[in-house]
């Protein structure tokens, strides 16, 4: 993996000015993994998707991780940094080891983990619930006795079968509001946090090399 410096820092600015989220992350794997597919990289897990960005955020901007949020309760400014380190370990130890498979009766079910294809495909779905829908049916298998596929049944177990196997593509931290007390729990966003420093360290360089 090669660390977003240089002429790989400005090209990934350039490449994902224009892009959509879930596309920017992929261009800066694609950036610094010369030797991955970006196809493949579109089909890993969401999990491993995040687990190589923070990878490549430590490698390219150190081992500590800015972060800024609101208080739910005051909305006083809420600012901490954690070690990138310690979310990657959170991360590996929440995710699963691979696809859920289980069988009831003579029907066999699998549930496999989302990836970045999976996510654009409903990217422009403006129903929450109707994305979960199609998410969940891209997702999963359901084999009969003749071997045919059909639809996943209304089923709260696959539902929260489906929660459980993603529990760790949400990366959240707890935080206490230093003015409150209040204990605020917020979402990481690992691929926009990476490319918000992409852009702007990218920014610092270009005005370094103009005042050059």
């Amino acid at each position: 993996m090669r660390a977003l410096t240089g002429e790989l820092l400005l090209a990934a600015v350039e490449e994902g000015a224009h892009e959509h989220d879930l596309d920017r992350a992929l261009t800066l794997l694609a950036l610094a993994l010369p030797s991955s597919e970006r196809a493949d990289l579109a089909e890993l897990a969401i999990v491993e998707r995040n687990l190589l960005l923070l990878r490549l955020r430590e490698l390219s901007f150190g081992p500590l991780l800015a972060m800024i949020g609101s208080c739910p309760r005051c909305e006083a400014r809420l600012e901490f940094t954690l070690p990138v380190g310690s979310i990657g370990a959170t991360i590996e130890r929440l995710a699963p080891a691979g696809a859920m498979e289980w069988s009831d009766g003579h029907i066999g079910r699998r549930l496999r983990p989302l990836n970045t294809n999976d996510l654009l495909a409903v990217a422009d779905e403006p129903d929450y619930r109707a994305a979960q829908e199609r998410l969940l049916m891209r997702c999963f298998d359901e084999v009969g006795v003749s071997g045919a596929r059909v639809s996943p049944p209304e089923a709260a177990e696959i539902r929260q079968r489906f929660e459980d196997l993603h529990a760790a593509a949400e990366v959240r931290c707890a935080i206490e509001c230093v003015a409150c007390s209040e204990r605020a729990t917020l979402d990481i966003d690992v691929s926009r946090i990476l490319w918000l420093e992409v852009r702007g360290a990218a920014r610092r360089l270009l005005s370094d090399i103009h005042e050059l």
